[in-house]
């Protein structure tokens, strides 16, 4: 991840979504378990537009494949 960002993303099971998302559950423990190391096996990393990185932006084109020497992302 570090080429990419400084930061690493919480990447979690889709059987964990509810339960990370639920503004109730306060279960910082348990919340924290969710928190495991994903076997990079299976990731693809590819460039996307700019725009992924103004909030408010949301939709398909955040996530849509672009080519490295694309102008207009």
């Amino acid at each position: 991840m570090a080429p990419i960002h400084d930061r690493m993303p919480a990447i979690l099971a889709e059987s964990d979504l509810d339960a990370w998302l639920d503004p109730e559950n306060h279960d910082l423990v348990g919340l924290e378990s969710l928190l495991e190391p994903t076997d990079a096996e299976g990731m693809i990393a590819y460039p996307v537009r700019a725009a992924v990185n103004r909030a408010g932006v949301e939709g398909v084109a955040c996530v849509e494949p672009i080519a490295v020497d694309d102008a207009t992302y």
